[in-house]
């Protein structure tokens, strides 16, 4: 039997399978049946005050409102009922369920960042992720600003709760490590490590970056870089690093785990809920393959033998013929 029990964060869990939703508040019943695949966690999709769409009654609120002053009222009526609505269906999925729920946040005031945190924590939150820009926003950056802006928002929450708080970061292949280590020491206990959709492939026979036929080149490029970051993280920073996975690639969640990531996370867009529950057994049983034919009992045994050969070619390849 081989114990796939894992550390993140402070937090306790069953297994480095994580299922992260991204755009829809997955009903109970899907979370409770991931908690009894045996995933590690679940994501649930970000706290954005600026897209919050849970509302049902969005065109009620503003559909008769003419003056900027009534819209901007309006407004601030549905980001209310949507903020209360996501709280209210965190709290009911954490009545249910025992699995960890992380909520990502994106707050538009830095008043904001550390109230929200403790409202999730309230609703029955385990954890949270900070998201303190954009990809867009960041991208038009300088780095020493873009950096100063991470690190506000960072240690301008996490020293000041109970809550464990991680960070999202999306992945460089370098000037990662000073920030990172910059995080731990303001307490953050977590990274989650994303793709960049500044990373682009040329299809030289239509000269485009959007051509199906490179979909598959700039998805494998994302998450090499991914891959490249953990590589330069890991051991050299305090908190532990998690990786979002390419979809359809189980195989991934191994690689990851050798490059040094605590957690590998499966990204489920809208309309894909209910595939789920399948998706995170797939990935669990490709890595639970890997572990029995390299003879690993545990991801403690892994991470051990890890730290005595980085480079051991016994260890880096989850995709040889057979797995």
């Amino acid at each position: 039997m081989i114990d796939l029990n894992v550390t993140y964060a402070g937090l306790s869990l069953k297994s480095p399978v994580i299922v992260e939703f991204l755009d829809t508040l997955p009903p109970p019943e899907i979370v409770e049946n991931l908690n009894a695949i045996g995933a590690g966690a679940v994501i649930l999709p970000p706290l954005d005050e600026e897209r919050l769409s849970w509302s049902e009654n969005d065109q009620e609120v503003t559909g008769n409102n003419q003056t900027d002053g009534a819209v901007r009222d309006s407004e601030k009526i549905r980001r209310r009922l949507n903020y209360d609505a996501y709280l209210e269906h965190l709290e009911k999925i954490s009545d249910l369920t025992e699995i960890p729920l992380l909520t990502p946040l994106q707050c538009t005031r830095r008043s904001d960042w550390l109230n929200t945190t403790r409202a999730m924590e309230m609703a029955g939150a385990s954890a949270v992720i900070l998201m303190p820009l954009r990809e867009d926003r960041w991208r038009a950056m300088r780095s020493d600003r873009l950096e100063k802006e991470i690190l506000r928002t960072s240690v301008g929450v996490a020293p000041k709760t109970n809550l464990p708080v991680t960070v999202q970061l999306p992945a460089a292949p370098y000037g990662m490590q000073a920030l990172v280590h910059a995080l731990g020491e303001g307490s953050i206990k977590g990274i989650f490590l994303k793709s960049s959709s500044a990373l682009t492939a040329i299809d030289i026979e239509t000269i485009s970056t959007d051509s199906r036929a490179i979909h598959d080149r700039r998805s494998d490029a994302e998450f090499v870089t991914i891959l490249s970051s953990i590589q330069l993280l890991y051991r050299r920073v305090t908190p532990h690093i998690a990786a979002r996975l390419p979809l359809g690639q189980p195989d991934s969640l191994a690689e990851s785990l050798l490059a040094g990531a605590t957690l590998g996370t499966i990204p489920v867009p809208a309309g894909k809920e209910v595939e789920a529950g399948s998706w995170a057994r797939d990935y669990q049983e490709a890595l639970l393959r890997w572990m029995r034919r390299k003879n690993f009992t545990s991801l403690f045994d892994l991470r051990g033998s890890l730290s005595e050969s980085r480079r051991s070619s016994s260890l880096e390849n989850p995709r040889e013929p057979g797995s």
